[in-house]
């Protein structure tokens, strides 16, 4: 078996057609004999209404026999549920894929075929974004040297890290290397955890710039929606990452720096994130709780040594409003916006609309004196 594509499935039933359906549209362009693939769904503990909606999908495709459904014994989240899949796939090679996305069938198969040809440990490939049919967004693309054979050194994790897109379903991997390393446990976010650990357990790998999956933004899912523990979990992530990285790349400069860089962005992410998703929640306790956190793992800030590098991490402004945050939360609740602005701008903006409304208001009450002034003088001053 060539490849094993691991889709978890959970409270998705309403997306699984066009997921399912696209992978099966790529079997279809491939030589299988050649090239074999398995399509594991994992049915995370799902009622059965789901379940039913699951294979009578799988039931209408052409390439069913391709498909295995398995079911664990509890529900496992998104993290463990890959680790499951990844337990019992068969193929060389690892595709992660959410239950929600689907996938464009002819980049798919060039990169298939692509990965078939240059056997490398991973190979890299674009995405897209989108909320509706007609909002799509092309997301950051890699800055590894593309079609071509690169090999891993610690400059090249930093580089993964610095583009900071670390969704594990932007890249196939070598099963083996999938054996020692897993996705943490009922965390969100994991993928940041684990993604550029994968990378660095892979000698070889190969950058395609071709969008294969189409990931969809859903207003109610776990990541857009309020979750305490999303936005903890942007800080606790990295930590982790920043350790498992310090044990591989001891005494590398360029990972120290990228993992530091990282934790400014989550730090500052994961205060003003929630602060969009919902303002009223994030208190003083849960700030405390973030900030602690990112202490413990990446160090108390220190202004005279670290301060160029936060301000070439975000700009100037940037990075003010980072070292306010860090500083003092009260202030930076009262002074900045959830969005992100100076909240006296918004008065500034009022102020100065009053402003012309009240000098318009007095230009016409001067023309409407001079009116009747010359009304005046024409009728009675004269008379």
């Amino acid at each position: 078996m060539f490849l094993t594509i691991v889709a978890p499935y959970y409270n998705c039933s309403a997306y699984i057609y066009p997921c399912l359906k696209t992978i099966d549209d790529t079997l279809s362009g491939l030589d299988l004999e050649k090239i074999p693939v398995e399509i594991i769904v994992v049915d995370d503990f799902n009622v059965d209404t789901e379940v039913r909606a699951l294979n009578d999908v799988i039931s209408i495709l052409r390439n069913y026999e391709c498909f295995r459904v398995l079911r664990p014994t509890q529900n496992l989240g998104l993290s463990d549920a890959r680790n499951f899949g990844v337990q019992h796939a068969k193929g060389e090679y690892i595709f992660f894929l959410d239950s929600d996305d689907y996938i464009n069938k002819n980049n798919l198969i060039e990169i298939i075929e692509t990965l078939f040809s240059v056997r490398t440990d991973m190979i890299y490939f674009g995405s897209h974004t989108f909320s509706n049919e007609h909002d799509w967004r092309e997301m950051r693309k890699f800055s590894f040297q593309p079609r071509c054979i690169v090999q891993v050194d610690d400059s090249v994790v930093a580089q993964y890290l610095e583009d900071c897109t670390f969704y594990a379903w932007r890249f196939f991997v070598k099963r083996s290397i999938m054996q020692d390393v897993r996705f943490h446990s009922r965390m969100l976010m994991e993928d940041v955890a684990t993604s550029p650990l994968i990378l660095s357990h892979s000698q070889t790998i190969w950058y395609v710039p071709l969008s294969v999956v189409n990931y969809r933004i859903r207003p109610n899912s776990i990541m857009s929606a309020w979750n305490p523990q999303k936005y903890i979990d942007m800080v606790r992530s990295p930590s982790l990452l920043n350790d498992d990285l310090a044990l591989r790349y001891a005494g590398s400069p360029a990972i120290a720096h990228q993992s530091k860089v990282l934790g400014y962005k989550f730090f500052y992410w994961s205060i003003s994130d929630a602060r969009k998703a919902n303002k009223d929640k994030v208190d003083i306790q849960y700030y405390n709780q973030i900030k602690d956190l990112y202490d413990r793992n990446f160090g108390r800030f220190d202004i005279a040594k670290d301060f160029f590098l936060l301000k070439n991490t975000f700009d100037f402004k940037g990075a003010l409003k980072w070292i306010l945050l860090y500083r003092s939360y009260y202030l930076y609740h009262r002074t900045i916006t959830p969005s992100g602005h100076l909240k006296y701008r918004a008065l500034r903006r009022k102020t100065l609309n009053y402003t012309k409304l009240v000098v318009k208001a007095v230009f016409c009450l001067i023309i409407i004196l001079l009116f009747f002034m010359n009304v005046y003088q024409l009728f009675f001053a004269y008379g």
